[in-house]
């Protein structure tokens, strides 16, 4: 009795045909290949028939010596026998039913295309052949055809061509396993590829010269056909080909396959030249054997050799530079950029607006192009193609839904003037033509903001954006009443008194003092140098400069400006330099500057100079100029001062004269700001000095030598004088060194105070690995640890780590991150830095923003594919944290992909969350996940809650073609890729564009 248990053999199908029933019935063949869907198919035919019956190495005849008689010429079916024989010609069979396309016989492994050629050209010649070919001719026997055989050259030497690189890269493989394995050498395989590699090494030239004169020949080209190739049958004991049956094809048809397999292989070798022409050989002769087929009322698929598809030649073409298909705007716009000097850049990105087809970062890098442009005068670009760009790059950032930043706004950069209207009300009416309901809504709330600021209701009117009645409201809302101002308000005939004539014209003298421009005051100074007797006797004279409260000088200057007598100079000194002071604070540096440099002439005068109390207050101007000019460098930074090599020499020389001891050193603020400048401008090498009379100049000097150590590629070493002037700031033990001359301690204030005056990026970041240090050692907890550059630097421990205040650290190092990333908001370094000091104090929304935008900025937003080390596993773990803590299950189930190692555990945790704590939708971003174990984990999950409509949702993101299992490397990386930008571009819309 049969064991019921046991497995039992499947039944075939009824339309499944053994091999071995085409070598009993040879026409079985012709109607199996000339089904829709054969199964199996032709290619898998031609393997099993290979496969059955292997090319075995047959020993050659003799080559008869002299006084022997010439054997006898053996038929193939003798040397091979009868049966292999046949399989050779039902292979060809099908072989010839695929056209010869090499592109198919190339999915096969190497050494079957290598016998299927054999086999070509054994039947073809009726002699036995074996490749490689050599330079002696093959003999033709008599169940041969010299036609038939030239074809078989031409497939043999296109294949030659074809499979070069696949025949280096094996050969390179094989010896590397041989190297290391050598049992593995012993693979028949590989043998012989590699043996076949070594006789085509180094070019296969041969094969490009015979090519080469297939194309010069004039003769016509046989093809080896289906019905010219004669199975052999149980009752005949030879087999004649009939090589009758074979077709001649142009000679235009076979120049086209011939250049396009030239092509691809020059190409490959790196010879652009002949892979140009070839190209355009390929394309003409191409255009012509379309025509030929056309004229006979046939299409391409009746080709009967020629296999060139259209999109791999638009490749070629486009590879060497000759293609003439229109190309998409992001490429024409860079044309246009480089080669056509912006002639219409206008009107592409007038249809971009439309389409939406280049990134918005491309238009922002054209937008300060053509600002950069303008700055230094460029002939090709003027103020209306700026203008234009601006207005267009201001409408695609309204109308795109996806943009991810914001740009400039047109108006608001032209400070609202009506000027410049024209080109935004140009750019607006060209997009409303052909964008969306919701991009003309975008638009509309645009133009309601800009009709708050400007009176443009008959320009918006004309655009048809906005109602009437609602353009009425808004007016109306604008508007609002006329206030009648009283008559005595409006009257100007007023009456003064003759005795207090003269005490008026002294008041309006001195309003002018405090509104005048620099070459008016030392004029009002003089006239009220005699108009004090005025001041009421009862009280203290009054001084000019007390007029106005906020004219304020250093203590300093005012200890110096008391000395001297009262008279014009005083007044004079006191009032510009307090003038000077306020035009600074109001950053308007010019002013501020040539009011000191008036002064600065009037101190030079020949009758006062050689005071010895002028001759300092000289000196000390001097000192305030230059406070003044490294401010607007800062204020301006990072644009280069034209002045600022002069600038370096002046502060250099200030800190000599305190070196030096002169009389009118200058005061404590500005040498702060001359050693800031120094380090900012990387004039390292004047800082190191043997007497460092304050703290600021000691600290600079250690890092000035710490920065010069790392430029000069010197061995890391610990820098110890920083960090000791450092760290004594943050104890709180109460037993901090005192301030002295040779024990100097900064203050936290003061090292605040100095390090908000540097901008240069490298001593920025040695500044802001000191205190990571700090913090890193205080808080010794690796899951929370922070990282910048130049963690080396430092030493790796602190005694007594408890007795130092790490919030103080953590506030300091927060502060100098955020000052200087106004600077540099694309230091991803930096970003980064402020996103795990974030982390690091449990500030999960602003830790994760900082993580996103780093990424946003290393991949110029979105643009690039995530790699190292813009983004590794430490970082992602800490973003899951993240996102946990913040109830974003969802968000962090996505991100457990972006490891190198999916943790599945962890993403199967976040998806199994009850459903109170999601604080994100957990349909929201299954268009997100590319991993088809997650997703199954979804569908299980969905289908235990009955929740089909969900389940349903995720099957068909499975079901994604990019998404099979079975599709190579480069198909699964690309999707990834393309949803991890998805991914990233809703979280930074989420984090990012949440306070817009």
């Amino acid at each position: 009795m049969d064991d019921p248990l046991r497995p039992k053999t499947v039944p075939l199908s009824a339309e499944t045909i053994l091999w071995f029933e085409f070598l009993l019935d040879p026409e079985l063949l012709t109607s199996h290949l000339n089904k829709l869907h054969p199964n199996p198919p032709a290619i898998e035919l031609i393997e099993k028939f290979l496969t059955i019956f292997p090319d075995n190495p047959v020993e050659p005849c003799p080559t008869p010596q002299e006084g022997e008689k010439e054997p006898t010429v053996r038929s193939i079916e003798d040397i091979l026998g009868r049966k292999q024989v046949a399989l050779k010609i039902l292979t060809l069979k099908v072989a010839s039913h695929l056209k010869w396309n090499l592109d198919v016989i190339e999915t096969l492994s190497l050494q079957k295309q290598i016998q299927l050629l054999d086999d070509l050209c054994t039947i073809t010649s009726g002699t036995l052949v074996s490749l490689p070919l050599t330079s002696d001719e093959v003999k033709i026997g008599p169940q041969g055809s010299r036609g038939a055989f030239e074809f078989a050259l031409l497939i043999y030497h296109r294949w030659t061509l074809r499979v070069y690189k696949i025949f280096k890269e094996v050969l390179l493989k094989n010896k590397a396993i041989f190297g290391l394995n050598p049992a593995t050498a012993a693979d028949p395989i590989s043998l012989r590829d590699e043996m076949f590699a070594t006789a085509m090494d180094p070019i296969p030239q041969d094969s490009i010269n015979y090519l080469l004169g297939i194309c010069q020949n004039p003769e016509a080209i046989a093809v080896l056909t289906y019905d010219s190739l004669m199975p052999l049958n149980a009752t005949a004991e030879y087999t004649n080909q009939n090589f009758r049956f074979i077709k001649f094809i142009s000679k235009c048809e076979i120049k086209t396959q011939i250049h396009f397999d030239l092509c691809k292989f020059f190409l490959y070798i790196n010879s652009n030249a002949l892979a140009r022409q070839h190209a355009i050989d390929c394309r003409d002769n191409l255009r012509t054997l379309r025509a030929e087929y056309g004229a006979r009322g046939e299409t391409a698929a009746d080709f009967l050799l020629c296999n060139v598809p259209e999109q791999e030649l638009e490749g070629c073409l486009l590879a060497c530079g000759v293609s003439d298909v229109k190309h998409g705007l992001l490429q024409r716009m860079n044309e246009e950029t480089v080669h056509r000097r912006y002639a219409n850049i206008l009107e592409i990105l007038e249809r971009d607006n439309l389409e939406m087809e280049i990134p918005f970062v491309h238009r922002k890098i054209l937008e300060l192009d053509i600002e950069e442009a303008l700055k230094v005068n460029q002939p090709h670009v003027t103020k209306d193609i700026e203008c234009s760009i601006l207005a267009l790059n201001t409408i695609r950032c309204l109308v795109d839904e996806e943009n991810c930043h914001q740009t400039t706004d047109f108006m608001q950069k032209c400070n609202y003037s009506g000027d410049f209207l024209k080109f935004l009300l140009d750019a607006t009416t060209k997009t409303l033509k052909g964008c969306s309901g919701k991009s003309r809504e975008r638009i509309a709330q645009y133009f309601r903001t800009l009709l708050m600021k400007m009176d443009i209701f008959p320009e918006v009117r004309a655009l048809n954006l906005l109602a009437e009645d609602e353009l009425a409201a808004i007016e109306k809302l604008k508007g609002g009443g006329d206030f009648q101002f009283p008559q005595i308000a409006t009257q100007t005939d007023w009456k003064v008194c003759e005795t207090n004539q003269h005490r008026l014209e002294v008041g309006h003298l001195k309003r002018q003092l405090i509104t005048g421009s620099p070459t008016e005051i030392r004029k009002i100074c003089r006239r009220l140098a005699t108009a004090k007797e005025y001041d009421d006797v009862r009280r203290r004279p009054r001084e000019l400069w007390e007029i106005n409260p906020s004219w304020s000088i250093p203590i300093p200057l005012q200890s110096v400006l008391k000395s001297l007598q009262r008279g014009f100079l005083k007044d004079f000194a006191y009032i510009t330099l307090g003038k000077a002071k306020e035009m600074t604070n109001r950053k308007d540096y010019p002013t501020a500057i040539a009011m000191l440099n008036n002064l600065k002439t009037e101190t030079q005068r020949p009758d006062i100079a050689s005071t010895p109390a002028v001759a300092k207050i000289s000196k000390l101007i001097g000192w305030e100029i230059l406070l003044v000019q490294i401010t607007q460098c800062l204020n301006d930074w990072p644009r280069k001062h034209p002045d600022s090599v002069a600038i370096g020499t002046k502060c250099k020389q200030s800190i000599m004269s305190l070196q030096n001891g002169d009389a009118a050193i200058p005061r404590t603020e500005i040498l702060e700001y001359s050693i800031a400048m120094l380090l900012n401008l990387s004039e390292w090498q004047s800082l190191i000095l043997p007497d460092k009379r304050s703290p600021i100049l000691e600290l600079s000097s250690a890092l000035a030598t710490a920065a010069m150590d790392i430029e000069k590629g010197k061995p890391s070493r610990v820098c110890r004088e920083a960090w000791d002037l450092v760290l004594p700031m943050y104890s709180t033990s109460g037993n901090k060194r005192n301030i002295s001359r040779d024990s100097p301690t900064l203050a936290v204030n003061n090292f605040s105070s100095f390090f908000n005056k540097l901008r240069e990026p490298f001593i920025v970041s040695i500044i802001l690995s000191l205190l990571a240090k700090i913090i890193n050692i205080i808080k010794d907890d690796t899951n929370v640890e922070i990282s910048c550059d130049y963690m080396f630097l430092w030493p790796p421990t602190i005694s007594n780590s408890s007795s130092y205040n790490m919030r103080a650290v953590s506030e300091t190092l927060s502060h100098l991150l955020d000052q200087n990333l106004k600077y540099y908001p694309q230091n991803i370094s930096w970003i980064k830095l402020k996103a795990d000091l974030d982390y690091l104090n449990g500030n999960n929304e602003a830790a994760i923003k900082g993580y996103v935008n780093a990424l946003i900025s290393g991949t110029e937003y979105c643009t690039l594919h995530l790699q190292k080390p813009l983004i590794d596993d430490s970082m992602v773990r800490r973003m899951i944290k993240c996102s946990t803590n913040l109830g974003c299950h969802m968000q962090a189930t996505v991100l457990c992909q972006f490891l190198d190692e999916i943790d599945y555990s962890l993403a199967f945790k976040c998806i199994s969350e009850k459903s109170a704590t999601f604080t994100d939708a957990i349909d929201t971003y299954y268009s997100c996940i590319w991993d088809v174990t997650i997703l199954e984990f979804i569908i299980n999950l969905h289908a235990k809650k009955n929740e089909h409509t969900r389940k349903l949702q995720v099957i068909s993101y499975m079901s994604q073609l990019e998404l099979n299992a079975n599709n190579n490397e480069e198909i699964k990386r690309e999707a990834a890729n393309n949803r991890k930008m998805k991914f990233l571009r809703a979280l930074a819309k989420q984090y990012m564009l949440q306070e817009m």
